[in-house]
């Protein structure tokens, strides 16, 4: 529901609210910001912003049509050159397209074998106490 709300225009804090039952701005606006930082989440807001628009007939191709006439008809320079640089981050010509989304490696440490650990020393400090 956080995510639907946002996704159709409701301020984050309001979405929080009816979403959760919460009364308190404060708590809201905390929760809210936290919930905006998973990952799951912006994906569902993404998802939701993306039904709408399909609901709307907004998809790439209207996007780029609508940059395309912009670019060719507007008589303002500068509504022509950003649209042009618009459809060529759209299209990966300038840069700025697609977003990767660069994750670690997990599992590489696969542990110590038993002949290392059985060759590990403990470090000896001079007053004599084990490290």
């Amino acid at each position: 529901m956080f995510a639907t709300n946002v996704a159709v225009g409701m301020g984050v804090v309001k979405a929080y609210m009816d979403a959760f039952n919460e009364e308190d701005n404060s708590k809201a606006q905390k929760k809210a910001v936290v919930l905006l930082k998973q990952d799951r989440v912006m994906s569902e807001i993404e998802k939701s912003v993306q039904d709408v628009a399909k609901n709307l007939g907004i998809d790439h191709n209207y996007v780029l049509n609508g940059l395309k006439v912009l670019v060719e008809s507007s008589p303002d320079e500068n509504i022509a050159l950003q649209s042009l640089k618009e459809l060529g981050k759209a299209i990966g010509t300038l840069g700025g397209g697609a977003k990767i989304k660069e994750q670690g490696v997990i599992g590489l440490f696969s542990g110590f074998s038993p002949e290392q650990i059985e060759t590990a020393q403990r470090q000896v400090l001079t007053d004599g106490k084990e490290v």
